[in-house]
């Protein structure tokens, strides 16, 4: 391990983060994949992604603060259109370079301790290409709070009315209203009318009204909600990444039929 020095001008040249993905994905034949941002670039191969900074930081963590939120879109794209757990990143570490060295000085790198643990398991399924990046999308504050309840529902831990009508709430929320939303986020009012409808007249055991408790959801039914979910998700992150952009209305006709 090299030492740390002091540096007189640090510049971060590089971080490096681990691929995270369910434990039945497996990456290990995926093409190499590259792509550029105005600040960095990024090459993915073998498990691995390698950050090369364009742009100057003196510390690793300014450095993260500018990668990182587009790896956690890409994470959220990544779900989206699969999965969650399809694709994440763990940040192991950084080359850290000094412009003006000492004589003899060395390159600092961080090191990380991580451990992996996890059940074997039979059954894997390989993917010959990695995620593609996402494009002008953003994670905020509503973004997280619907993802993070999608991806708790996918996992069994919350039922489908109420994911989706939570999402419904949050959408809502930011815009001061379902009128604000059906506006701010250019989704027909047809789509969060029907959202709100079904997540309160059908449900089954895993309601979320008494009302709906004798009304299973059908096969179709199932499917739009848990498909509308991910479409509000995906334009509240496009609207989060380019909130000055016209994006075209979201209508029934972009979802899957419900009868």
């Amino acid at each position: 391990m090299l030492q740390k020095m002091a540096m007189n001008d640090p510049h971060v040249e590089a971080l490096r983060y681990r691929v995270k993905h369910a434990e039945d994905v497996d990456y290990s034949k995926a093409k190499p994949l590259e792509h550029e941002e105005a600040g960095f670039q990024i090459r993915i191969e073998n498990g691995r992604a390698e950050i090369t900074m364009k742009s100057h930081h003196a510390t690793a963590q300014t450095a993260r603060d500018e990668v990182e939120p587009f790896l956690r879109a890409w994470e959220l794209t990544s779900a989206l259109r699969s999965r969650p757990g399809e694709l994440e990143f763990a940040y192991e570490n950084a080359n850290i370079i000094d412009r003006m060295p000492n004589p003899g000085a060395t390159i600092y790198a961080e090191t990380a301790r991580i451990t992996i643990v996890g059940a074997e398991v039979k059954l894997r399924v390989g993917r010959t290409n990695y995620p593609e990046p996402p494009g002008g999308l953003l994670r905020d504050a509503a973004v997280d709070l619907m993802f993070e309840r999608y991806a708790r529902y996918r996992a069994g831990g919350a039922t489908l009315a109420d994911a989706a009508y939570f999402c419904l709430t949050v959408l809502e929320m930011t815009a001061s209203g379902r009128s604000g939303a059906v506006n701010h986020y250019s989704v027909a009012a047809t789509v969060f009318d029907n959202l709100g409808r079904l997540t309160g007249s059908k449900g089954g055991k895993d309601a979320r009204k008494g009302k709906a408790a004798h009304a299973e959801f059908t096969a179709l039914k199932r499917t739009w909600l848990e498909e509308a979910m991910k479409v509000l998700i995906r334009r509240a992150a496009e609207l989060a990444g380019a909130p000055s952009i016209s994006h075209p209305q979201i209508t029934m006709s972009d979802l899957p039929p419900l009868a």
